[in-house]
């Protein structure tokens, strides 16, 4: 054959592709080699994969952790319990099939039931968890995909494995469902137990049934507890353990509270929060035999608590160690026959003495007073008589006076109308407050120049010695709504020069006047001020040089004037003759 003839070589390529065998035979055989190609591919990938885990383990510190360091690591990931934790799991198992193996493996990565969990999660929970703890958490508030019904359901027969919950429920809670799940068995393994209900309205619905928890056997050891608004009736055996105890707004007798403390040796923290009587009319009677003694109390917080109720409380606990505390309650207008020379509240007298750097007595409106002691430890009285005002100042002055190192005291005058006949009754029981420094009228307070005037008004003791009321004041905040207390305070300052004050902490007589003087609230800019304004501030500030005087937060000293004896815009001082004040833009 001649290689130089095309048709020849065709001839040849035709005879070596045509081949006798069967066509189906010859399919059959490329099928064979591909799937053969396929295998040895798939072998290749698995090898591959198998020298970048290798690789990985060889190179990177995190595959060479131990694997109970590793399930640490993971735990530490976790959000908070306010956050379900689906989310996070299904992330680090997203990581690599080592990881997936280690997060399914962890029975303690899977102890958290949230009520944002789908139900299939809710089964993994409870599948992978392997019998453990668990911590139960359901908020109405959040977005949810189930309803508070099929959520109970789905962990209905779990409580037995409960470590915490933390149930907010509202008035779509169905009853039957939360009683299905915390009534029937008993929860042994619980430890800290949260309870709210945030609808007032559904009070009445539970009141008529409290909820009965852990009497069945056996009985949790509760460590902390924390009841709102639910009405509930535990078994006084699950206190035993119990180192922190909150109550908010729910029913309850003396009896009941007395038989909590009584099983509460080792109770840590005590709060009592806007308790109310679960008879109504029921007396409480001062005599309730030996105080339950606990030593290990730290803090106490007894607030918005009728009064007898309080005084209560106070009698029943003995905590000699208790120097962290916060009482507030109520002073009615039958306040003066319960007098605090109590033996209840003489336990903390001391820790208050020790604790306080300042008092704060607020003046709101006509009947509606409050004084509080601020410090390490707190007692904060809302009072509304005159009378019962007075003997607070008095019981703070018997507590916390001291000549040696004098508390300061503020004054504050939030929405108060000076001009009320109250006034006149309120004044001398002001007077009787020792070391008074500040003084604040707020932007809501009218008629404010009868306080100033009483600020430049002497008194004379039973000595006859005349001297300025609150001779130890020292700074003065007025935020009024009128632009005329300039001239008063001008009046005030001159009369305060002329007379002698006696300091009350160190019996020193001298002229001492106000050493700082505020006109407004403090504005990021300078507001303009005219002239004959400025003239006044600037005569008020020579007159208590050293001290200063600020015109909404600007020293006096930097004032810019903008027009001499005009109104500006603010309406302050016009030279106009009969023109009215304006309101300043608060």
């Amino acid at each position: 054959m001649d290689p130089s003839d095309p048709l020849a070589l065709l001839k040849l390529y035709l005879q070596s592709t045509i081949s006798s065998e069967d066509p189906e035979e010859v399919s059959n055989k490329l099928n064979r080699k591909l799937n053969l190609l396929k295998e040895l591919r798939k072998e290749i990938d698995i090898q591959i994969i198998q020298t970048y885990r290798e690789r990985n383990v060889t190179t990177s510190a995190i595959y060479r952790l131990p694997t109970e360091l590793l399930i640490r690591i993971f735990h530490f990931a976790l959000p908070p319990c306010e956050n379900p934790n689906g989310p996070i799991l299904q992330q680090l198992r997203s990581v690599s099939h080592k990881w997936m193996q280690i997060v399914d493996g962890a029975p303690q990565l899977w102890r958290r039931i949230h009520g944002q969990d789908e139900i299939l999660h809710l089964k993994q929970v409870l599948d992978r968890s392997a019998g453990g703890s668990l911590d139960v958490y359901w908020d109405f508030r959040d977005p949810k995909q189930i309803n508070s019904e099929q959520f109970f359901q789905a962990i209905e027969g779990t409580i037995g494995r409960w470590r915490s919950a933390t149930l907010r429920l509202d008035q779509t809670a169905q009853r039957s469902a939360v009683r299905r799940t915390l009534e029937t068995e008993g929860a042994p393994l619980l430890e800290d137990l949260v309870l709210l209900l945030r609808s007032r309205g559904t009070i009445t619905e539970w009141r008529s049934r409290p909820l009965g928890l852990f009497w069945r056997q056996p009985a949790p050891k509760l460590r902390n507890v924390w009841i709102s608004q639910l009405p509930v009736v535990l078994n006084p055996r699950v206190f035993a353990n119990l180192e922190n105890l909150h109550i908010h707004a729910i029913p309850s007798t003396p009896t009941e509270l007395l038989l909590i403390l009584q099983n509460s040796p080792g109770l840590r923290s005590l709060s009592l929060d806007y308790l109310e009587l679960a008879i109504t009319d029921l007396p409480i009677t001062e005599s309730t035999g030996t105080p339950v003694h606990l030593p290990e109390l730290e803090k106490l917080h007894v607030c918005a608590t009728v009064f007898p109720y309080s005084r209560y409380i106070f009698a029943i606990v003995d905590a000699p160690n208790c120097d962290n505390f916060n009482l507030a309650t109520h002073l009615g207008p039958t306040f003066p026959h319960y007098h605090f020379s109590l033996d209840g509240l003489s336990q903390f007298e001391a820790a208050i003495k020790r604790g306080a750097w300042e008092i704060a007595i607020t003046i709101r409106r006509p009947g509606d007073y409050g004084i509080a002691c601020s410090g390490t430890s707190c007692v904060s009285l809302d009072v509304s008589s005159e009378t019962a005002l007075s003997h607070s100042i008095d019981w703070l002055n018997s507590v916390v006076g001291d000549d040696a190192s004098p508390i300061p005291i503020s004054l504050l005058f939030e929405d108060y109308d000076f001009s009320h006949p109250t006034f006149q009754f309120l004044l001398p029981i002001l007077e009787r407050i020792q070391d008074l420094t500040d003084i604040i009228i707020g932007s809501e307070s009218i008629n404010a120049h009868g306080f100033i005037a009483a600020l430049a008004e002497p008194d004379v003791d039973a000595n006859d010695i005349i001297a300025n009321r609150w001779p130890n004041i020292k700074k003065l905040r007025i935020n009024p709504r009128r632009n005329y207390l300039l001239p008063h305070l001008l009046d005030m300052v001159k009369s305060r020069m002329n007379v002698r004050n006696v300091r009350m902490s160190n019996g020193y007589f001298g002229y001492h006047n106000v050493q700082e003087l505020y006109f407004g609230e403090r504005l990021s800019t300078q507001p303009p001020v005219d002239g004959r304004t400025a003239e006044q501030l600037r005569l008020i500030q020579g007159l208590l040089y050293p001290g200063m005087v600020y015109w909404f937060g600007s020293p006096v000293a930097k004032l810019r004037v903008s027009q001499p004896y005009e109104e500006d815009s603010l309406g302050v001082f016009s030279s106009s003759p009969g023109r009215p004040y304006v309101d300043l833009p608060y």
